[in-house]
This record gives structure tokens, C-alpha cells and sequence, in this order.
């Protein structure tokens, strides 16, 4: 009986040494396919945590680890990014400002054309002087926000005060420029205590804007709502959009309109009316931009509302004539268009729309790129500005002179020289010339395209250096 049973537990015996052995090879090549290397396609699962504590143990065993030898070619190329973000070159950059230790949020050019202020997530205001931006360094006040952080700014008619969108009460804030107690030249930014915004909107404030006149200011969410206020925060209007979703409001430079788009193909524009005592009438529909197929992500007018340039998800750009009779129901005139790939794929907050004050240029903007546009056919296009911060765009506008424009993304603002607005101006004034009914006049338009010519002169000249 017992030399019956040998065989089977021979056999028995047998197999299960085979599996153990087809067992742990399986588990030594699952060990080997699954062990962390930096070098591998694999991803690695740990943590950084558990990443240190190997490389304290390899440096504690007097070994090289690849880790440590990995994370090091990472921070070098970290580093190396980081320093080609603040060394971005263009023909047509005039300067990169560098102040803001975090990324910036919006900035805004004062109508006076001295200075610019801008804001940033590390709580951060700053002001900067025009004058200094052809110097290698930049002079600039900064400041912060008391408890909070703005998301928006920008400039009151009166170039001292600043309209802020306050990012954790979500309402709007009011500071003003006041010179320091030490009696020297430089300024603080203090808030405006004795102004109060009520928190209107349900969702965050996406655009905020001042009248030339100063009679109003407003503010407009992704909720859908478009709120005018008085200069002491009381409300004057709520305005339920219909847009859907807001992408975009705006007060025009003219101060007459409120404008805004959305997730429809057009842009609505409200007439803002006060009686000649001041009070206020109220704010009715003006007109709108057709001509999209789907929604509007930016827009902008120039300086006197004459012109407005918008930006689609249908990939379009579109410059209207909106010097109009819009009381007898004439709609605005499309005067060109054009597109831009860009647009279908870009993120809504990253686009932008800006114009120049003469109207005789704009530009768009889309995720980390920009494209600048004369407004006359007869200049031609220009190459698009690729990759001008190493995130995406939080701002564009131009100056109020028209000579430059500005853009923000990260933690620098670049500063670009309007070279399609030189070339614009030399084209119509040659275009002035031909059509001139008199000599006296000829000559005073040559006398101008001269000096026009010789500030573009001085520019391309100044960018060559």
C-alpha cells in the first residue's frame, strides 16, 4: 500500500515545486516591471515624500541615486525655462516689467499716460512709470490688498484712484494713489474707506469698468448679470444679460455705453442716460454686433466709440463701424474681417480683444500667442507674437496714446511697440494727402506724415540697438 502511494506523492511533490518555481518567477519579473525608475516609461507612483526618503537613504549608503540625479536635470531645466519666460525677445518689445512675485492678473494704463498699474495673485499692486520703460530699469510703487487680493483693475478718470474687482469678497473696491508720510515723492495705494460695494453677484466678477465721466462704474459675473453703480456704490441698475454664459462686459471709453457677449453670437449694447441734472435715467438696449455663428469670447472700442472689434469661437475676427444713427434702428457696419485658427481652441478666459485709441489698429489675443491688425487693407498682415508668456493671457490693452500695447500671463508684463499702428498712420496720411482740395492743407498733411515717418524711424532704430 505504501509503495503504492509513493508515485502519487512523488508526483504530488513534484508539481508543486514546479509551481512554486513558475510562482516566483512571476513575481521577480512583476517586481522588476513595477519598480520605480525615473529614467522608465513607467510612471512612478510614490510620492514625493517617499522620493526624498530614498534619496536621503542612497545619499546615507554612499551611493548615486537616479532619482536625485533626475530631480536635479529637472530643476536645471526648471531653472533654465524660468529664465528664458524673463528673457523673451521680439522685434517689436520695447520692455518686460519684472516686479510681481506671482502671476499677474490684470493691469491697466492711466489716461493720463503716465503710469500703468497692475495687480497679481500674490496680493500685490504695483504702479510703473511710462516714462521709465525705455530705461533698463523700472521704477515702481507697490502695494497690497489688505486681506484679500484684486482680480481686476483699473484706472478712474482721474489717473489717482483705482477700481478694483476684490477676489475673495467678490464685490468691487475703490483705492486711491496718496503720497507717503514721509513727505518724498513716492505714493501708497490706501483704500477707500468711506466707499462701500455691496456683494451683488452670486459668481465671480469677470469685468469691471469706469465712465470717462465718472458718473458710473460697473461690474458683471459669470452669473449672467450686469450691475451700474454710482460712485458711492449705491446700485443703479441690475441688468439680466440673456447671454447664457458672460464672457466679457466692458464701459465704453466714451463713456455712453455698457456692452457684453457671451455664449450667443453677439454682442449687446446698452445706452447709459443721465438727465442734465445728473440723475440717472436708466440704461437701454443700443444695438448689437451680428455676425458670428457662435459665441463672442472678447471685444473692445476705440477711444470714441466709433469702432468695435470682436472675437469668436467660430475662429473669426470681426471690426465694426459703430458710428451709427442706432436711435433710428441703423445697425452697425462690418468694415473687415478675417481668421484666426487660434480662436476655436482657445480657452474663453485666455482670449482678449484690444484697440487702439485712433482706432487704426487692434489686436487679438488668444491662449499664450497674439496677433496685431492694422485697420486699413492696404498695410497688410502682420506675423503673429507666439508664445509671448509661459502661461495663458490674463490682459491686453493698449496705451492711451496708441503707441504701445501690453499683455500679461505670467509673472512679467510685456510692453510691444504698435508697429501695425506706425504703419497704419503713415498710410492714411498718405491717403489724406491725395485726397487734399488745397495746397495749404497738402502741405500741412506732408509737414505730419514727415513726423510720422521719423517716429517710426526712431523706433525700428531703437529696436535695432
Amino acid at each position: 500500500m505504501v509503495a503504492a502511494t509513493d508515485p502519487e506523492l512523488f508526483t504530488i511533490g513534484v508539481t508543486f515545486i514546479v509551481a512554486a518555481g513558475i510562482v516566483a518567477v512571476i513575481a521577480y519579473f512583476a517586481a522588476r516591471r513595477w519598480d520605480v525608475n525615473p529614467q522608465s516609461k513607467t510612471p512612478s507612483t510614490t510620492n514625493d515624500d517617499s522620493s526624498s526618503e530614498s534619496k536621503e537613504e542612497s545619499k546615507s549608503n554612499g551611493t548615486t541615486s537616479t532619482t536625485t540625479t533626475a530631480k536635479s536635470k529637472k530643476k536645471d531645466k526648471w531653472q533654465t525655462d524660468k529664465v528664458k519666460d524673463a528673457q523673451y525677445d521680439h522685434p517689436w518689445l520695447l520692455t518686460t516689467l519684472k516686479g510681481h512675485t506671482d502671476r499677474i492678473l490684470d493691469f491697466d494704463f492711466a489716461s493720463n499716460g503716465k503710469t500703468l498699474v497692475s495687480c497679481a495673485e500674490d496680493r500685490s499692486l504695483m504702479l510703473w512709470n511710462l516714462k521709465d520703460f525705455a530705461e533698463k530699469e523700472h521704477k515702481s510703487t507697490r502695494g497690497s490688498v489688505d486681506l484679500d487680493h484684486s482680480r481686476l483693475v483699473k484706472f478712474a478718470p482721474d489717473s489717482k484712484s483705482i477700481i478694483l474687482a476684490l477676489a475673495v469678497t467678490n464685490k468691487v473696491g475703490v483705492y486711491k494713489l496718496a503720497r507717503r508720510e514721509d513727505g518724498g515723492n513716492r505714493v501708497k495705494f490706501q483704500p477707500v474707506d468711506s466707499v462701500e460695494f455691496p456683494e451683488k453677484h452670486v459668481r465671480d466678477i469677470v469685468s469691471i469698468g469706469i465712465a470717462c465721466s465718472g458718473k458710473f462704474l460697473m461690474s458683471a459675473s459669470s452669473d449672467n448679470t450686469l450691475v451700474v453703480y454710482d460712485l458711492h456704490g449705491d446700485i443703479l441698475k441690475t441688468i439680466e444679460t440673456k447671454l447664457n454664459t458672460l464672457h466679457r462686459a466692458s464701459v465704453s471709453p466714451c463713456g455712453r455705453f455698457i456692452a457684453a457677449s457671451g455664449f450667443t453670437p453677439d454682442v449687446v449694447v446698452w445706452e447709459v442716460s443721465f438727465d442734465k441734472g445728473g440723475t440717472f435715467k436708466g440704461a437701454n438696449k443700443a444695438f448689437e454686433l451680428k455676425g458670428h455663428t457662435s459665441g463672442v469670447y472678447a471685444f473692445d472700442f476705440n477711444q470714441n466709440s466709433s469702432r468695435a472689434v470682436t472675437a469668436s469661437k467660430d475662429g473669426s475676427w470681426k471690426l465694426f463701424d459703430t458710428d451709427i444713427r442706432y436711435q433710428q434702428g441703423e445697425e452697425a457696419h462690418e468694415i473687415m474681417s478675417g481668421q484666426w485658427e487660434l480662436l476655436r481652441s482657445a480657452h474663453p478666459e485666455s482670449v482678449f480683444a484690444a484697440m487702439a485709441p485712433s482706432g487704426d489698429s487692434f489686436a487679438i489675443g488668444a491662449n499664450r500667442h497674439v496677433r496685431v491688425y492694422s485697420a486699413m487693407k492696404a498695410v497688410g498682415d502682420f506675423e503673429p507674437l507666439f508664445d509671448v508668456h509661459s502661461e495663458q493671457l490674463t490682459s491686453l490693452k493698449f496705451s492711451s496714446c496708441g503707441r504701445f500695447f501690453a499683455t500679461a500671463g505670467d509673472k512679467y508684463i510685456r510692453v510691444f511697440h504698435n508697429i501695425p499702428g506706425y504703419k497704419s498712420a503713415i498710410e492714411a496720411l498718405k491717403e489724406a494727402i491725395k485726397a487734399a482740395s488745397s495746397d495749404a492743407q497738402k502741405r500741412r498733411l506732408m509737414e505730419q506724415l514727415e513726423e510720422e515717418k521719423a517716429k517710426f524711424a526712431a523706433v525700428l532704430n531703437e529696436n535695432s540697438k
